[in-house]
């Protein structure tokens, strides 16, 4: 079990993870927690739970859980790529493809820029980082073995529309992005999961979703998945 999330735990010195475990019963699961990575930690422990399920552990099922609660005060979001609020969601990867969504695969990556995570960045910062999600995106799909047109739907997570819409340019999709969240949305770690549910029953039984975020220290991670 996977437990994501980008804001404090109201309780500090406790572990959330282990409560999770303890009050789901699950006596025979390993737990920890992904953090520090703002909207991007799913994306890491679903990178991780791949792990767990193709690597030599052959974990039959991989609980990834999302939460967060705002306890001290949110950060400003204005000129930010990113909201947070009170919020939670659940997925389970399983070695099993009958149903929901077949992860293709997972890119994590790092923009390296001077910036500190709360101030507001300069518009030539945030212009390159876009340029370099963009570089990001068109590499997935070429690892993938796939073009910017065999991509149905993608998902874009930022509040940030023209951030949306830069990286979406640079990385040659045709199709509009979906999915972004609304200033005043409830967001966090869960936000990739979130917009999964959402998009589910316009997305056809074969066709390819790309799904991105980044975070504001230079976090930029995305994946492809195949609607089963």
């Amino acid at each position: 079990m996977i437990y994501c999330h980008d804001t404090p735990d109201e309780k500090m010195p406790e572990s959330t993870a282990g409560r999770l475990q303890h009050e789901l019963g699950l006596r025979s699961a390993n737990p920890f927690a992904v953090s520090q990575a703002h909207h991007t930690a799913l994306w890491i422990a679903l990178d991780m739970a791949l792990g767990l399920v193709d690597g030599p552990e052959q974990a039959r099922h991989v609980l990834l859980v999302a939460s967060d609660k705002l306890v001290f005060g949110g950060p400003r979001a204005d000129a930010r790529r990113l909201v947070f609020g009170d919020v939670a969601a659940a997925a389970l990867v399983s070695r099993a493809e009958d149903q929901g969504w077949s992860v293709e695969q997972v890119v994590l990556r790092h923009f390296t820029t001077p910036c500190d995570a709360l101030a507001a960045w300069p518009a030539e910062t945030i212009s390159q980082f876009a340029d370099y999600g963009a570089s990001v995106l068109r590499q997935s799909i070429a690892e993938a073995r796939l073009v910017a047109t065999d991509i149905h739907t993608v998902l874009s997570t930022t509040p940030d529309t023209a951030f949306a819409a830069r990286v979406h340019l640079g990385a040659g999709f045709t199709v509009p992005p979906a999915g972004a969240m609304p200033r005043a949305a409830q967001a966090g770690s869960a936000d990739l999961l979130l917009a999964l549910a959402r998009a589910e029953a316009s997305v056809p039984a074969g066709a390819r979703v790309m799904a991105w975020s980044a975070g504001n220290n230079g976090e930029f991670a995305c994946c492809v998945l195949k609607r089963l």
